[in-house]
């Protein structure tokens, strides 16, 4: 929850797709009425790979211009009054420019 929580407070980011891998310690239903945040409930672990191809496929159907994957204990280091949004603007990649890589 950590993790979501602070990505939440970057300006930079729209939304946070959260993989809920059928936890039964009820720790994303704090997140379920939170704005910019959508949890993805799976019936069964499916573990940690799948979880993150589920996330991603989720994302980029939606439109996300890029990804960033968090495992559920990191948390993004913020400075009081400094936001970590230009860390995050220089370190991705476009979709676009992606697949104009990879020739699609």
């Amino acid at each position: 929850m950590h993790a979501a929580e602070s990505l939440l407070a970057e300006s930079y980011v729209n939304t946070v797709v959260i993989v809920d891998n059928a936890s039964t310690d009820g720790c994303t239903q704090a997140l379920v009425a939170t704005p910019r945040t959508t949890i993805l409930g799976m019936a069964s672990n499916i573990g940690f790979g799948r979880g993150n191809n589920e996330g991603i496929s989720f994302a980029l159907r939606a439109g996300a211009d890029f990804v960033l994957l968090l495992n559920q204990d990191a948390v993004v280091p913020g400075r009081p009054g400094h936001s970590n949004s230009a860390a995050l603007k220089g370190t991705h990649t476009s979709r676009r420019a992606a697949r104009r890589k990879q020739g699609i």
